[in-house]
């Protein structure tokens, strides 16, 4: 969705699988992934509210 152009629905497809899913099926590489959603987004879109929250979930999941 965001190489597509839809930054908000992408981050924020990402940030509901991740909170959906429960704690045992978030090993790293599944973090490792949503970070590199976020990273995908480009600079200049990087201050939208949905990436925003997405780097927040993603801030909660690095410190558990």
């Amino acid at each position: 969705m965001i190489n597509n152009g839809d930054i908000t629905q992408g981050v924020h497809h990402a940030s509901t699988v991740l909170l959906n899913l429960p704690t045992d099926f978030r090993p790293a590489i599944v973090i490792r992934r949503a970070h590199a959603v976020a990273a995908a987004v480009p600079p200049q879109r990087r201050s939208l509210a949905a990436v925003r929250s997405l780097h927040e979930v993603l801030a909660i999941e690095t410190e558990r």
